[in-house]
C-alpha cells in the first residue's frame, strides 16, 4: 500500500476583525385582519379498490420500455429521413450553384 506524501504545513496569519454589535431593530406590531374562508363540501365518491397480488408491474414496465424503444427508434428514424431529404437538396443547390 503506498503511503500518501506529507505535505508541508503552512502558517497562515490571524486577522483580528473588530468586533460590532449590529443595531437592535423591532419590527412594528400590527394585527392581520380576520376574514373567513368560504366552507364547501367536497363531492362523495367511492374508489375501486385494487388488489395490488393482482397488479401485473413487471409487465406494465415491460410494455412502457418497449414504448419508449419504439419511440426512440422512430425519432431516429425520422431524423435520418430528415438528413437524406437535407443532403439531396444541399446538394442540388450546390450543383446549380456550380
Amino acid at each position: 500500500m503506498a503511503t500518501r506524501p506529507q505535505l508541508p504545513k503552512v502558517d497562515v496569519p490571524k486577522i483580528e476583525l473588530p468586533k460590532f454589535e449590529m443595531p437592535k431593530f423591532e419590527m412594528p406590531k400590527f394585527d392581520m385582519p380576520k376574514f373567513d374562508m368560504p366552507k364547501f363540501e367536497l363531492p362523495k365518491f367511492d374508489m375501486p379498490k385494487i388488489d395490488l397480488t393482482k397488479v401485473d408491474l413487471a409487465g406494465a414496465v415491460r410494455d412502457g420500455a418497449y414504448a419508449t424503444i419504439g419511440l426512440g427508434v422512430l425519432g431516429v428514424q425520422q431524423a435520418t429521413e430528415l438528413a437524406k431529404q437535407l443532403t439531396t437538396k444541399v446538394t442540388d443547390l450546390v450543383q446549380r450553384a456550380a
